[in-house]
């Protein structure tokens, strides 16, 4: 047996309506029977997300340090040696990376300040890499022309990436990235629905970070979006 209480709570949508007889109530409820509250529709469209996925690994890579970000009005700068005779563009870490495979996607996140002056990752650019291997350490010769890889000393090769034209600035914020896709940032907080404070801190000591295909489908409109407001430098390993 199903109850219906008469009790209406709640603002009439119509103002000058008053259901005041036990009938009209009654009726008014009918009508509301199967209706879904918005809210929980929403809940339930986040709930039933899939995560999109590809058949190689996306990095977030993070270039920069926090006690010494790079200067926000300038565009950002891919690190390149010559070796053999070759042009190669690197990408450097303070530790092996044998899980970076052949052709996996790289999107640069560069330590610094968005234009709101809030220091965070800022995206500006992406590409492809090289799959690592255990002889990708520097030699001397790269520690001399860029000191600052005796703290970063193995490396892949990117094979081809473009860079907004730009300022860092201009990028994209990583917050924008958060504030969209929240945990589903991450390949490894998808569809947990986490706190953004949660979200917020997973890529600290961090040197890179796997992002998810949701993601990256976000991430590539917002890049075009760039690329065709400001254009982009491209690089290619020889």
């Amino acid at each position: 047996m199903k109850t219906i209480s008469a009790q209406m709570y709640g603002a009439a949508l119509d103002k000058w309506s008053e259901l005041t007889k036990t009938v009209d109530i009654l009726e008014e409820l009918k009508k509301c029977e199967g209706e879904q509250d918005l809210v929980c529709i929403l809940f339930k469209a986040t709930e039933q997300v899939t995560q999109i996925r590809y058949p190689y690994n996306i990095w977030l890579k993070f270039d920069g340090e926090a006690d010494n970000r790079l200067a926000a009005n300038t565009p950002f700068s891919v690190t390149s040696i010559q070796e053999q005779g070759k042009v190669l563009y690197l990408s450097n870490y303070p530790f092996r990376v044998r899980s970076v495979k052949e052709n996996d996607e790289i999107y640069f996140a560069a330590l610094s300040t968005d234009k709101r002056g809030k220091n965070q990752p800022i995206i500006v650019g992406r590409g492809h890499l090289a799959a690592f291997s255990d002889n990708n350490f520097v030699t001397e010769s790269m520690t001399q022309q860029y000191p600052w890889m005796e703290r970063y000393p193995w490396y892949c090769v990117i094979k081809d990436c473009e860079i907004i034209k730009s300022p860092i600035k201009e990028g994209i914020p990583i917050d924008v990235v958060w504030d969209a896709m929240g945990s589903d940032t991450y390949i490894a907080s998808f569809g947990r629905n986490e706190s953004l404070q949660a979200v917020s801190i997973k890529h600290h000591q961090k040197a890179h970070i796997r992002l998810s295909g949701n993601a990256k489908q976000f991430i590539d409109k917002k890049l075009d979006a760039l690329k065709g407001q400001y254009g982009v430098t491209t690089y290619q390993s020889s």
